[in-house]
């Protein structure tokens, strides 16, 4: 704060407030004021009055140059001033009050290199000092203002302005004393009270308007065998202004990010720096905590806009060429100001293309699956038939189910005559002649005498499916109030038996394989037993149509294929079934 003088119109100022002095001093001698006074204290009276009025009205003129501080000091006590430009090299000259040179005879006040020692003040101290420094260099001058009070805790010196909610610290200001006797006591005052502290300085945590005030710091020691003390004010103001919010690093926190060896890359970091973008905030980073500066490969750029009643800062760091010493350290991105500071940090790790090569394997392998799916679902009955075509070359001619039939074809005999041409002659003709498999049709495989309940059980038993031929004129050419739904004769009962035995092995016991096979349309299932409404709800039926031509041409070519699917395998153009090794069967589900 001390700062020079060599301007020519500060000499002529100085000049003027001698003259001011002289006049204000004879003028307080000729006055009586008090009986009871001498003239010596009339004296020193009016000379304080007068340096305390000149120092008033022209010490602002001054200061106005930026050339003169101003020091307050306590009667009694000890004071050094100090001549900023002293150094050893330089001979350093006091004078006081333009030029008028300084009595240093008495021990009272005496000058140590380039300091003003005062042992101790007194008010008629108080006035302009100023100090020549002289050497190799052109001289220079520095003016300061000394005044003089009675007291302990004198006017401030320097003023302190902290904001409010913030932390701070205030120091002593007499570091020249301390740093000459180191012993000396320390004590605080708050508005000349005394705060119980000792320290060279004071920390102030969360600042409010109650720690506003005039701190001094007084030190008692010993110098030359006697005691001093030495008063130093400093005012501290409170600014109620809004607390400073802490700085954040929204984003990154912790993170990790995949980057190519020697290719480039990009650093993103969000800060949260307050309610403005104070000048005191800093957004930088450091790689493994060295500063940027140090790799040529790294550049930096911060932005900020205010958005939400806040100052938000965009920083990035740009990386020309990822190094190998740039894996696996901290990229830390730092936010700092007064109030406090925060990081985000980023590793960089080399791309893992393990994840890339699984990523298109999937990508490549749904598309096949999908592809597959639907070609199982159209292909499925002629793959599982070339399947049985070649697994019968190679198969076992021995036979391991016990079975007999592949199928036992179950039919009512007073039916249209479409249904029985299609069980006695076209089934025979396309199953058993062109396919291999061996059927039962009663009324073709039995043998007249034979009890026709044992012969139904005992030919059911051993087939290892039913086929079950239904018409529209099975349930219409029937009686609708009949409960049975079958003819009750004698001749014509075997149709409800041989369903009855074959459900419930089907149904109950899970051995036989029920297949529902319709002769034409308009199949009338109200009318037919529940369990073979429950077996065509379970897996439908197939459908054949009867035509002119051959059995097997289009439209039935996909029924005798999807009868042969449902069908166990079968030992082809020959009938050896019985013979046929056993393999697991084909769940039968229809689309019909």
């Amino acid at each position: 704060m001390r700062e020079t003088s060599n301007v020519s119109e500060t000499i002529h100022l100085k000049q003027s407030v001698s003259i001011f002095m002289n006049v204000c001093l004879y003028l307080s001698i000729k006055k009586r004021v008090q009986d009871g006074f001498t003239v010596n204290e009339k004296k020193m009276t009016g000379k304080v009055l007068c340096v305390l009025i000149t120092g008033l009205l022209l010490a602002p003129a001054c200061q106005g140059e930026g050339q003169i501080n101003t020091y307050h000091a306590s009667a009694g006590q000890f004071v050094q001033l100090k001549c900023d430009d002293g150094d050893d090299d330089t001979s350093v000259t006091w004078s006081r009050d333009s030029n008028h040179s300084l009595d240093l005879t008495t021990s009272r006040i005496r000058k140590t290199n380039s300091s003003l020692l005062f042992l101790p003040v007194e008010i008629s101290d108080s006035g302009y000092y100023t100090c020549k420094s002289s050497g190799l260099s052109e001289a220079e001058e520095t003016t300061m203002f000394l005044l003089v009070e009675s007291g302990l805790c004198p006017s401030h010196s320097d003023i302190k302005s902290v904001k409010l909610g913030t932390n701070d610290k205030l120091f002593c200001g007499q570091e020249d004393i301390l740093t000459f006797n180191q012993t000396a006591e320390i004590t605080w005052l708050k508005d000349c009270n005394p705060l119980g502290f000792h320290t060279e300085r004071i920390r102030f945590s969360n600042v409010t308007t109650r720690d506003a005030g005039n701190y001094t710091c007084v030190l008692t020691f010993s110098f030359e065998g006697k005691l001093f003390h030495a008063s130093r004010t400093t005012l501290l103001d409170v600014k109620e202004e809004p607390p400073l919010i802490d700085p954040t690093v929204i984003e990154p926190r912790n993170e990790t990010i995949e980057v190519e060896p020697g290719e480039k890359a990009e650093l993103k970091c969000t800060v949260f720096v307050g309610r403005d973008e104070g000048s005191e905030t800093s957004v930088y980073w450091t790689v493994n905590s060295s500063f940027i500066e140090k790799y040529e490969q790294l550049k930096h750029s911060i932005n900020f806009e205010m958005k939400d009643q806040g100052m938000y800062g965009y920083s990035s760091l740009f990386i020309s060429e990822v190094r190998p010493e740039f894996m696996h350290v901290p990229f830390s991105c730092i936010v700092e100001s007064p109030v406090n500071s925060d990081r985000g940090v980023v590793w960089l790790v080399p791309a893992n293309h393990r994840d890339f090569q699984i990523h298109l394997i999937i990508c490549m392998a749904v598309p096949v699956v999908i592809a597959g799916a639907v070609m199982y679902h159209v292909f499925k009955v002629d793959a599982v038939l070339a399947l049985r075509g070649l697994r019968s070359l190679v198969a076992s001619k021995t036979g391991t189910d016990g079975k007999l039939y592949d199928a036992y074809v179950s039919y009512l005999h007073s039916a249209a005559l479409c249904s029985s041409r299609f069980c006695l002659q076209v089934l025979p003709a396309v199953l058993e002649q062109q396919h291999g498999y061996k059927l039962f049709i009663r009324g073709r495989d039995d043998l007249p005498g034979e009890g026709v309940h044992d012969v139904i059980s005992n030919a059911i038993s051993r087939s290892r499916r039913l086929i079950i031929i239904l018409s529209a004129t099975n349930s219409s050419e029937q009686d609708p109030e009949d409960p049975v739904l079958w003819d009750q004769n004698q001749n014509q009962d075997q149709p409800d038996f041989e369903r009855q035995i074959g459900l419930y092995d089907a149904l109950i016991q899970n051995s036989l394989k029920v297949i529902l096979v319709e002769i034409g349309k308009n199949i009338d299932y109200s009318l037919l037993p529940e369990s073979v409404r429950y077996v065509k709800q379970k897996q439908g039926a197939l459908r054949w149509t009867p035509t002119h031509g051959s059995p097997t041409a289009p439209p039935n070519y996909r029924f005798w294929k999807h009868l042969r699917y449902c069908m166990p395998p079968g030992a082809p153009m020959s009938r050896c079934a019985e013979q046929g090794a056993r393999e697991p069967a084909v769940k039968c589900m229809l689309p019909w």
